[in-house]
């Protein structure tokens, strides 16, 4: 099944490759604009005809000839708004996944930077939505590698929701309830009932660095809170 998305962002394109580029774009029937070496992408699918291929496929042809890091912004039905990059050649997708909280309190930048460098790890907080002076808990914010580079973005969700329901299909649920040794029905009641969520995302232009932190901070987080790690939510 296809689903309608959205494209948008501006491309740089070396100037022997801009009419390949172009062409592939034509072809793949994506709106855009062209000035010399940029090309801007504004692309929506209409409501009433679903995309005839999944988010960033049409896009996935144009990736040999950018020569420099660069990302698009998606918007599609099923996975909301999420980054496709171009790097060294290949399209990569930016990934995300939450943890639920069973225990304890929705985590702060500078808990996660302490409980990093515990396990040896550098990095540092690059971005944070709201004032810490003002008491209120960070709600968004950014940690990066301490080499620098794209950071990983932490929201606090408020609370879990399975649009799809996939919660009834046993592919899904299965694998969380042995993880977590919970019935189906104990696993449902402890996403549904939990006071919040932190969703974790990994940048599409991250390399081995982002990498590795997402998958520590993923950990660290599901540790504290005693949480549920799935992409559903």
């Amino acid at each position: 099944m296809a689903y309608r998305y959205s494209a948008c962002g501006t491309l740089e394109v070396p100037q022997r490759h801009v009419a390949a580029v172009c062409d592939i774009l034509q072809r793949k029937s994506i709106n855009f604009e062209t000035d010399g070496t940029t090309i801007r992408i504004d692309h929506k699918t209409r409501a009433t005809s679903p995309a005839p291929a999944r988010p960033g496929e049409p896009f996935e042809e144009i990736a040999p000839y950018l020569e420099t890091p660069q990302s698009l912004v998606v918007n599609s039905e099923l996975l909301g708004e999420h980054e496709i990059g171009f790097l060294n050649g290949k399209v990569r997708s930016d990934t995300a996944e939450k943890v639920w909280s069973r225990a304890g309190e929705a985590p702060t930048p500078d808990r996660l930077i302490e409980a990093l460098r515990e396990r040896g790890i550098a990095a540092q907080i690059t971005y944070v939505k709201g004032s810490r002076k003002s008491g209120r808990r960070s709600r968004v914010f950014e940690i990066a590698p301490g080499s620098g580079g794209p950071a990983c973005k932490i929201t606090i969700r408020r609370r879990f929701w399975d649009s799809y329901d996939l919660l009834a299909v046993p592919d899904v649920y299965q694998p969380l309830c042995r993880k977590y040794h919970v019935s189906p029905d104990q696993l449902r009641q402890d996403l549904h009932s939990a006071e919040f969520g932190v969703e974790v995302r990994n940048p599409a232009l991250g390399g081995p660095s982002a990498d590795m932190l997402f998958d520590n901070l993923l950990e660290i987080i599901e540790e504290q809170t005693e949480g549920i790690r799935t992409e559903l939510g």
